[in-house]
């Protein structure tokens, strides 16, 4: 008669945990610095190693403007270990929100071990040089404000604008083909007139060529800036960057008196992503049913009465 027998065993996973507490001066003062500019902390101990932080008060790049970024490095260690950490900021008095004086950043830090061998796999990499972010939208931006080397002028509206031909072709098909077109060879010609856009529009667009960002818009005037950038990004100078930066920026105005010209616009200029925030903002609850009744939505429907047709098609669905 054969028997059946089994047998059990137990994983054991260990781990050493720490913290450290970061303080922030200026902290609100940080946060106007540019993108890409961060502070290290000091070497400190904790779970056993020892670490530092980098504090980005105002994002890594330009897509990551507005947020903070922490990053913690590992310092000298013989070996790789797997590691997990939580921040969370507090005030002077621990509170979770930070004064206008001062934050502060705690850092929880869990190094995890399994029958006495650390993991050879790694979340925190030791790191012995540091490479900041690029910077060189400020060298290409002091250009623009200083007008070093300008070898172009631009009109617009009444107002001039000193550039670099070169830069200006770079950045823009359409003024690379202006400026050195195949068929009509270089054009040589020291001063462009500009048409079809306001100085205003033309500014920021400028101080996009050089900087790849958008300038500071004055509140009350971004969802209007917005739109007319995308119109002279897709229509006149090809920036496909442009265009869509103005696209995320249009999402985040959608409302009830502002779906139509908004989705006029995405449906115009083939804005995809844009259009897809409206019809799903329009497809939300009771908002078509109070959208009908603003001008917007009579916009709509005058311009585009084939997006309407669509989203009542999608309604019936």
């Amino acid at each position: 008669m054969s028997s059946v027998g089994g047998s059990a065993s137990t994983i054991s996973s260990k781990e050493v945990s720490g913290w450290h507490v970061l303080t922030i001066e200026q902290y609100t003062r940080s946060k106007n610095l540019h993108y890409g500019t961060f502070f290290r902390s000091s070497t400190f101990a904790a779970a056993g190693n020892r670490w530092s932080i980098e504090y980005y008060p105002n994002g890594v790049d330009f897509n990551s403007t507005d947020s903070i970024y922490f990053y913690l490095h590992l310092e000298q260690t013989p070996q790789a270990i797997k590691a997990q950490f939580t921040t969370s900021l507090l005030d002077r008095k621990g509170n979770p929100m930070p004064t206008q004086q001062a934050a502060q950043q705690l850092c929880d830090i869990t190094l995890f071990k399994e029958a006495n061998k650390v993991y050879p796999a790694a979340t925190a990499v030791k790191s012995f040089v540091i490479v900041p972010p690029s910077n060189i939208d400020r060298h290409l931006g002091h250009l623009l404000t200083s007008k070093e080397g300008v070898d172009i002028t631009l009109e617009v509206d009444g107002k001039v604008f000193p550039a670099h031909r070169s830069i200006l072709a770079a950045r823009s098909p359409v003024f690379k083909a202006q400026l050195f077109g195949s068929v009509t060879g270089q054009n040589t010609a020291v001063c462009m007139w500009i048409e079809d856009i306001e100085a205003g529009v033309f500014k920021a667009f400028l101080h996009f060529v050089y900087n790849d960002s958008l300038p500071d818009i004055e509140k009350g005037e971004t969802m209007i800036m917005a739109q007319r950038l995308l119109v002279a990004a897709d229509r006149y100078y090809g920036m496909d960057r442009l265009k869509l930066i103005c696209e995320d920026k249009l999402c985040k105005y959608i409302d009830m008196s502002s779906v139509g010209e908004i989705l006029v616009l995405a449906e115009q200029y083939c804005c995809g992503g844009l259009k897809r925030a409206c019809l799903e903002f329009l497809m939300s609850g009771s908002n078509l049913k109070e959208a009908i009744a603003t001008d917007s939505f009579h916009h709509l429907s005058k311009n585009c009465p084939s997006v309407l047709m669509e989203l009542l098609a999608k309604l019936t669905l």
